[in-house]
């Protein structure tokens, strides 16, 4: 289920960052609107800057901050959003940082 794919992902994130990224998208689909989804949410945020995929970067981050930017956690995706953009930086556009940053 949602939980233990959150879980594997979590898991293979530092050795097989492509494998976490696909657990964490299941993860999310199956369970909308909950914990795991923000947490795998938060998870794929910092996975994609590592991995330099900007444009999972600015998805992922678009539907933490639509959906969780007042959650207690928000800070933990705070850190890893600004080490994307920091990392990311001539990956991602300036548009798609200020209509990400917009809407926090």
């Amino acid at each position: 289920g949602a939980f233990l794919a959150l879980v594997k992902g979590s898991l293979l994130a530092t050795d097989q960052p492509a494998a976490a990224l696909a657990l964490l998208d299941d993860a999310r689909l199956l369970s909308p609107g909950t914990l795991v989804e923000e947490a795998a949410l938060r998870r794929s945020v910092g996975i994609a800057a590592q991995q330099g995929d900007a444009a999972r970067f600015a998805l992922a981050s678009t539907q933490y901050v639509s959906n969780y930017l007042h959650s207690p956690y928000a800070s933990q995706f705070a850190d890893s959003f600004v080490s994307g953009v920091i990392s990311l930086h001539m990956a991602i556009s300036h548009d798609k940082l200020a209509d990400i940053t917009s809407m926090m």
